[in-house]
């Protein structure tokens, strides 16, 4: 394969500009270490800092095109979109209907008609924003999502609309002035990254303008006014620097890191100092760079970009895991080679066109695409795909309970009026269902128990919320802190204005809380609690005090108040979607393997071991409080099934559907202590 590419530099379409080899190695380390972070190889813990690698290589070379055009006076806003076209869109569009092609046969319905939308935002260049608007507690599984990646394309083709227009109305400008204008720029950016890092982490990541610093320090190395190196002496340390600033991330990053903001500064940092040595020096870093073999990937480096994520996504989704090593290992000389195929047999083709039509041709295949999107986005379109029992039970595990849309994360972080948020049979309201999501999944359950016992009860939850005074989750940003903290505080002000209601029944998801930690393949903010007024150290430990403290206080409170505590149990935790799990069986064809979709039960019990000794030392402790479980109806002596009497139990990786909870209503009408 390695005579197939030259020098590289017989790609580049006019205005043709000095090649630089060693972009192309830079490409190389940019998408590999892209590509083995997404292999969840351990040891590349902060490859993701590769696309930002990206941002500032695109910055450079296309403000470097852009005023080199401006110079001759031969800049055209319709040949650069044009040279755009040509680089981007055929193997994009030609990876799109792969994945499409592939997930026909792969994706639930559900998940299929989540793509439909999803190819909707990447063929109009939004996907970044569709992705953030997306991001929340109840999103889709990130790592398979097969066009995920397409957020960083989007950022780039955003950056495409608008940058060639600016340096054109700005070329004459005294350089002085587009110095000053650049500066303010990155500096503004970067600073509202590392806001968002630290108050709304997914806009951080998503969005334009907190990644354009980026892209603004590749392009003023474009600019006349950027610094040369005129010290030879200089050239090799200042090189070794710099590679040590874009290659180091990689190692010492990981998932956890804050990130873009300040922790995105040494990758850009690194690879403009060597954009600028590169120019006019030959060092050892820049043999390593210009060696074959990375010139070879980074000629790949778009298509490897575009193939070998859908791979890992589509990959892990039919498998329902991550993929061992040996198969990771697979998955990139797969990447690899579908790379080099796109790259000699889409991307150059397409890339060598003298059509003058390709720019007005080039709304076809968007056009075709948000159509397909739309018609997809509508899962009765897609039904002839399915067995109807497929069909019909993904329908049903992704049901949302009733009360959710106005009474889980309510307006004003306080509890809803009565009309909306109070169910059940009765005169007037008698209780309470107040915690985090597992409260919201235990509200059908207690709606229907309320209905045939005769009672009525007001809910009230909120995502990653303990129903408990005196902590805070510190994991959540300044504003989730605060609604958290400012929920506890109302609902404790309405019981107190409420003495009709006599019983409070407390939900939560208990054990995530308290262990600070999450569970099997799990994706999603791992919670830390501290003590509102002496917040300690981040460990197990800590969370287990200030969990048994917070708890003890929160029902001493009711307790003052007069009020009946209910503490119903948590769920197992299987780790995986198991309803998608249980439904894949059967599609595929396996369902032979159900019991793969189960959890051994002395999992579980290890799992809530403290939680549950805490639950029982509360409800004996005090006389109001009483311990409801539920784990020995949802699971068998050895096993925690994920369906029973053809019921699929739960819509997530713990977090009971519709059909799970009335179920287990069935369960609990004799069992669970209800208003007198």
């Amino acid at each position: 394969m390695l005579k197939d590419i030259g020098t590289g530099a017989h790609l580049g379409n006019k205005p043709k500009l000095k090649y630089r080899p060693d972009i192309d190695g830079l490409r190389a380390f940019a998408v590999l270490s892209v590509v083995f972070f997404h292999a969840d190889f351990s040891w590349c813990s902060g490859g993701y800092v590769g696309v930002d690698l990206f941002f500032v290589l695109s910055g450079f070379l296309i403000t470097k095109i852009i005023l080199s055009d401006l110079k001759k006076e031969r800049f055209s806003i319709k040949v650069f979109y044009e040279r755009r076209v040509k680089r981007l869109f055929p193997a994009l569009f030609v990876h799109i209907a792969a994945i499409v092609a592939v997930s026909c046969f792969v994706f639930l319905p559900k998940d299929l008609a989540f793509l439909g939308e999803n190819l909707i935002a990447t063929s109009i260049f939004i996907a970044n924003i569709f992705f953030w608007l997306e991001s929340g507690y109840f999103a889709p599984a990130s790592h398979e999502l097969p066009l995920l990646h397409t957020w960083s394309l989007a950022v780039e083709e955003q950056f495409y609309i608008f940058w060639p227009i600016l340096l054109w109305a700005t070329y004459k400008w005294p350089q002085k002035l587009l110095k000053a204008l650049l500066i303010i720029g990155g500096i503004s950016s970067l600073a509202l990254a590392q806001y968002w890092v630290e108050t709304k982490p997914h806009w951080a990541f998503y969005l334009f303008p907190a990644r354009s610093f980026e892209l603004m320090i590749g392009a003023w190395l474009a600019f006349p006014f950027a610094p040369r190196l005129n010290n030879a002496a200089l050239a090799t340390p200042l090189s070794w620097l710099g590679m040590a600033g874009v290659c180091l991330p990689f190692f010492i990053l990981n998932k956890e890191t804050p990130f873009p903001g300040l922790a995105a500064l040494p990758v850009c940092l690194g690879t403009a100092i060597l954009i600028i040595v590169g120019q006019d020096h030959k060092t050892s870093v820049q043999r390593i760079l210009e060696n074959k073999w990375c010139i070879f990937i980074g000629l790949l480096s778009y298509s490897l970009y575009l193939w070998h994520w859908p791979i890992f996504a589509l990959g892990r989704y039919f498998l329902e895991r991550s993929f061992s090593t040996s198969e990771a290992i697979f998955a990139i000389v797969c990447s690899l080679l579908l790379s080099f195929l796109s790259w000699k047999y889409v991307e150059a083709p397409f890339r060598h066109s003298k059509s003058p039509y390709l720019l007005h041709w080039s709304v076809v295949p968007i056009v075709l695409v948000c159509a397909l999107g739309w018609w997809m986005s509508t899962p009765t379109n897609i039904k002839f795909l399915y067995d109807p029992v497929v069909f019909e039970q993904d329908k049903k595990i992704h049901l949302k309970p009733p009360l959710q849309a106005k009474c889980h994360n309510p307006k004003g972080d306080a509890p809803q009026t009565e009309e909306h948020c109070a169910v059940g049979r009765g005169e007037t309201v008698q209780a309470m269902l107040w915690g985090d999501s597992h409260a919201n999944h235990y509200s059908p359950m207690l709606t229907k128990i309320a209905e045939q016992k005769g009672f009525q009860f007001i809910h009230v939850s909120r995502n990653g919320c303990l129903p408990v005074v005196g902590a805070e989750r510190i994991d959540f940003s300044p504003k989730d802190r605060a609604s958290c903290l400012k929920l506890t505080q109302n609902t404790l002000s309405y019981l107190e204005a409420h003495p009709e209601l006599t019983t409070v029944y407390l939900a939560a998801r208990w054990v995530s809380h308290a262990e600070r930690a999450l569970f099997g393949q799990e994706e999603g903010p791992i919670p830390v609690w501290a003590n509102i007024n002496a917040p300690q150290s981040h460990n197990t430990d800590n969370n287990h005090k200030v969990f048994s403290d917070s708890l003890t206080s929160t029902l001493q409170t009711l307790d003052q108040m007069g009020k009946k505590v209910i503490l119903i149990g948590q769920t197992p935790e299987l780790g995986f979607i198991s309803g998608k799990c249980v439904l894949k069986k059967h599609m595929y064809g396996a369902t032979e393997a159900l019991q793969s979709c189960d959890i051994k039960r002395e999992e579980v019990d290890l799992r809530q071991e403290f939680v549950n000794k805490e639950l029982k030392r509360l409800s004996t402790q005090f006389s109001h409080v009483e311990l409801v479980e539920v784990v020995a109806h949802l699971c068998s002596e050895y096993w925690c099934p994920a369906q029973k009497d053809d019921v699929l139990l739960y819509k997530d990786e713990d977090h009971l559907s519709v059909a799970g909870s009335v179920w287990l209503a069935d369960r609990l009408i004799e069992q669970l202590p209800t208003p007198q």
